[in-house]
């Protein structure tokens, strides 16, 4: 985390006078903002006060000059209704010369009582001598009645527009003129109001008489805003005053006053905007006084501050960041006013309190730094997993060793689940203990195995502690953990060696059992048959019982050779002795040997060789031909029916630089092996069932015997097989050709008969220099 920069003196000073500059220019704003809009809104009153007088009057102006131009009209009307109706139509001089006076004049008719035009008077095609229409019009019923009448606008047919007077006349009857409006329009032209402003005539239902500006009048008005305006042109009343918009959407200041005797309003209309501009122009220049005086003002009072407070506050503050840049032997000179000098004797002050502070903290955190240190090195050199987790799992604290365990650095661990480091098993255990623990238990352990990066299945002996708050809440688990992975590694091999131990003794002891049996059966024939051959005087008999005698001892003597090679290999005591050899003739004569017992049991015995293989090969031909013998003899006594083949065959190598092998394989079709037994029949003192022993007779050392033989050749051997449908088992050996062509078998040289030697025969064994002595006997002394 990088540190906050200390500010400098002339930093805290610039911020001190930027402050105080502020807060005085942020006063004076607001006493010049109100005192620029009291200003304004006196100007602003001022300037609408005298906009509305001049408006009223200019209003009056409209009204005033309108009403002239009515009664000058009239008047007209009044003096041709004194010339009568003979002078008016014998006088058309004088009524040419009313039309050149009166050039608004258009057309003139004078009706009697019952609308018959009397005389007449017309420019143009003329509108008011229609003798149809004339007694339904207002202008001749209004006039007959006895009542002035002044018409609203009205458009002739080349659109060109007029207005209608009528004045009651002699007799009855009716005078009524046809007027043009231009005239009317010059006379509202000339009472326009300001340098925007206009004035024009409407009716009550919004129909324009006439227009100061024409011009900027819309072709189509919007009627929206023709209905906002109608209501005001019937409400004006004696006169009005205010703000709307106008027929072409322009926000104006408008006043209104009814023409006397007539439908007519009378309005003037100014610019909003014109009637603003006085004021306006006022407030930018009250901005502008303010805004110098603003100026003038901060300029005049940042001097002052700078020499009253400024100043002596820079001074402090530089004392003050000597202090608090850790020169705490520095103290501050007062100087100022009195507040700033006691507030630098306080900042002296405390620097005091600060050294003093300063060095007990010094002091408590080379204590503090010491234990921290030391309790820091006793768990980092704890060969246990230390680790402590939030409530919602976050690793807050681990230790090396954890890290080490977990294959992670301690940055990737502080802050992740914990429950990401353990298998399924585990999470579901410990959230068991975590569940059970309480301020009074607050401790519990569980065993858990997990796979690390570099070794599978490792043990963990995990011990969890619940650390509460002082409201009893818990904050905190401590946890660690102990690797135990050696001692239950221990733990099972010792299961295991037990296991195996039983097992061994078990078949030790069936072994012996066997054995005994084994070894019992010769030794019984041979002492019952010898003890029958003792008491028979029949030769015949005598050597039917020595031959079961003899047979017997070889029986016991291949047991007892069986045994002795078995001890020799288990001592590691056993050598081969390879040599070169044929293997035909040795194959041919394990089919010889094996071909008595297959004929006793009814079993056809056949030897296959391969032709590829060679003539001679290298190696122990004994020990070759005594695998063959134990693994035919097993073929032909567990095969109640049908074959027994030998077959050897070449295997080429699986390598390029290896030896091809010698195939090896025992077919039968016996008994058969079940399959969960295939990996245990090679084992010293197996067999499928217990009951074989008992049933086929041996003690079980043949394959095991084979296997090791196999194994010191540094081949294979295994089997295959299907219950009730045979075996197959094969002996897979390195073949190591012999080119040497010469018979391994000594030369026999022929011997002279040697009788009458005296010979001493020694041995430890009464019976053996017994039997030694009696063959030597027939030929020697």
């Amino acid at each position: 985390m990088s540190e906050m920069p200390t500010p400098t003196p002339t930093t805290l000073a610039r911020s001190l006078r930027h402050q105080l500059l502020l807060v005085l220019g942020v006063s004076l704003s607001l006493l010049l903002a109100c005192g620029v809009a009291g200003l304004f809104l006196l100007v602003r009153d001022t300037e609408q006060t005298g906009w509305a007088g001049r408006q009223h009057e200019a209003t009056q102006r409209v009204v005033h000059a309108v009403s002239d131009f009515l009664l000058q009209q009239q008047g007209m009307l009044r003096i041709v209704n004194l010339f009568g109706r003979d002078e008016l139509a014998q006088e058309q001089g004088n009524i040419a010369l009313l039309q050149r006076e009166h050039p608004i004049l258009m057309e003139m008719v004078q009706l009697d009582h019952d609308g018959g035009i009397l005389a007449h008077y017309s420019n143009d095609q003329g509108v008011l001598a229609n003798l149809f229409t004339i007694p339904q019009s207002t202008w001749f019923l209004s006039a007959r009645a006895g009542t002035s009448y002044i018409g609203d606008l009205q458009l002739f047919a080349t659109d060109q527009p007029y207005l209608i007077f009528s004045i009651p006349a002699n007799q009855g009857g009716v005078l009524a003129c046809r007027l043009r409006v231009d005239q009317l329009g010059h006379i509202v032209a000339d009472l326009r109001l300001g340098e925007g402003g206009s004035a024009y005539l409407v009716n009550r239902d919004g129909q324009i008489i006439t227009h100061s500006r024409p011009q900027t009048l819309p072709k189509t008005p919007d009627q929206a805003l023709v209905s906002a305006l109608l209501p005001l042109y019937r409400n004006a009343g004696s006169g009005w005053h205010g703000h709307y918009r106008n027929l072409a959407g322009q926000e104006v200041i408008g006043t209104m006053a009814t023409v006397p005797g007539t439908s007519w309003i009378a309005v003037t209309e100014l610019p909003a905007d014109e009637a603003a501009a006085v004021s306006r122009q006022a407030l930018v220049l009250m901005l502008t006084a303010a805004g110098i005086m603003l100026a003038a003002g901060a300029l005049v009072i940042s001097l002052l501050l700078k020499r009253q407070f400024l100043d002596p506050l820079a001074r402090l503050q530089q004392g003050v960041g000597r202090i608090s840049q850790g020169d705490l032997d520095n103290r501050v000179k007062p100087t100022g006013p009195a507040e700033i000098r006691e507030l630098a004797q306080a900042f002296n002050l405390m620097a005091e309190r600060l050294q003093q502070r300063e060095q007990q903290s010094a002091d408590q955190a080379a204590a503090l730094a010491d234990g921290e240190a030391r309790y820091r090195a006793i768990v980092e050199d704890q060969s246990e997993l230390i680790c402590r987790t939030l409530p919602t799992g976050q690793i807050s604290f681990a230790n090396e060793a954890l890290c080490r365990f977990f294959g992670h650095d301690r940055h990737q661990l502080l802050g992740q689940d914990f429950s990401l480091l353990l298998p399924p098993e585990a999470l579901v255990a410990r959230a068991t203990i975590l569940a059970g623990l309480t301020a009074a238990s607050p401790v519990a352990s569980l065993e858990f195995s997990l796979d690390r990066p570099d070794q599978p299945c490792h043990w963990l002996h995990w011990t969890e502690r619940a650390i509460y708050d002082e409201q009893g809440r818990c904050i905190e688990y401590a946890g660690v953990g102990s690797d135990i992975t050696k001692r239950r590694r221990a733990e099972e091999a010792m299961q295991r060696a037990k296991e195996e131990a039983e097992e061994a003794n078990a078949a030790k002891s069936l072994f012996l059992a066997n054995m005994s049996h084994e070894i019992r059966t010769p030794m019984n024939g041979i002492l019952g048959m010898t003890h029958l051959a003792m008491e028979t005087d029949d030769a015949d008999r005598r050597q039917r019982f020595l031959t079961t005698v003899q047979q017997s001892a070889e029986g016991l003597l291949g047991l007892l050779n069986d045994i002795l090679d078995f001890s020799k290999m288990e001592a590691g005591q056993f050598e081969l002795h390879p040599a070169p050899f044929a293997l035909a003739p040795l194959l041919e004569s394990v089919g010889s040997a094996l071909s008595v017992q297959a004929a006793e049991r009814g079993l056809f015995l056949e030897v296959d060789i391969d032709p590829a293989l060679p003539a001679r090969i290298l190696g122990d031909g004994l020990r070759i031909r005594q695998i063959l013998l134990n693994l035919g003899g097993n073929a032909i006594k567990f095969t109640p029916a049908g074959s027994v083949t030998l077959a050897a065959a070449l295997e080429p190598p699986l390598l390029e630089d290896a030896p091809a092998g010698l195939h090896l394989r025992v077919i039968d079709t016996g008994i058969g092996i079940p399959q969960e037994k295939l990996p245990l029949i090679f084992n010293r003192f197996e067999q499928v069932d217990n009951s074989y022993a008992r049933q086929y007779g041996g003690a079980g050392l043949g394959l095991a015997i084979c296997s090791q033989l196999t194994a010191l050749m540094e081949g294979r051997i295994w089997a295959e097989s299907e219950e009730n449908q045979g075996s197959i088992f094969h002996c897979l050996l390195p073949l190591h050709p012999c080119s040497v062509e010469k018979d391994d078998t000594p030369a026999e040289i022929p011997a002279s008969p040697t009788t009458g030697l005296r010979i001493l025969v020694v041995d430890d064994n009464e019976v053996n220099r017994d039997v030694a002595s009696m063959i030597l006997e027939r030929d020697h002394v």
